[in-house]
């Protein structure tokens, strides 16, 4: 885990006169939005983001004990988070799911920077779900193949493919959006 360009170490503890609890609270500051951030461009509901963490934190810190001293601690929260988002996207009827509102989008000032977060957004929300959390895990989240062939319970290969099939599908969604396409080269 990364906190201002440092290592953060979940399984940092007692001998650094921290305890369980401190090391937990740490590791959420650093990681929930993050997390928040990836189901939301799953779910693109906040609501629903909120929910997904929570529980995912939930069922992190019922095992603390055991997810601390895991290898990737993140890893394993981050397959909680994707696990009860697939749920989620299952348990909805979705007609017209990617016509809806983007979320809010924090900018720079710039309305064109702006206008390219929630296009981009919106065309996150367009793709499957299982491409969509492949592009998130490897680059939104920069998650190497392995971490999140482990977070999708799928493998490496698998989660390239499926990125590179959810790239592909983005580059023609947002060419579209522009004018710039004419949405055949899907």
């Amino acid at each position: 885990m990364c906190e201002g360009g440092r290592t953060l170490d979940a399984r940092r503890g007692a001998g650094d006169g921290d305890d369980a609890a401190q090391a937990f609270v740490r590791w959420f500051e650093v990681l929930a939005p993050k997390a928040y951030g990836a189901a939301l461009a799953m779910l693109g509901e906040r609501e629903a983001a909120e929910d997904v963490v929570a529980e995912a934190f939930a069922r992190a810190w019922a095992r603390w004990g055991r997810v601390r001293r895991l290898r990737s601690p993140d890893g394993y929260l981050f397959r909680i988070v994707f696990r009860l988002g697939f749920d989620e996207a299952r348990r909805r009827t979705r007609p017209g799911f990617g016509d809806r509102e983007p979320a809010d989008v924090a900018g720079s000032g710039h309305a064109d920077q702006v206008e390219t977060k929630v296009e981009l957004e919106e065309a996150l929300l367009r793709l499957p779900l299982r491409q969509r959390a492949a592009v998130l895990l490897l680059d939104f989240l920069d998650l190497d193949s392995g971490a999140a062939g482990r977070a999708m319970g799928v493998r490496a290969g698998t989660v390239r493919r499926l990125a590179s099939l959810g790239r592909a599908w983005l580059r023609a969604l947002m060419a579209e959006e522009g004018g710039e396409g004419d949405g055949t080269d899907r």
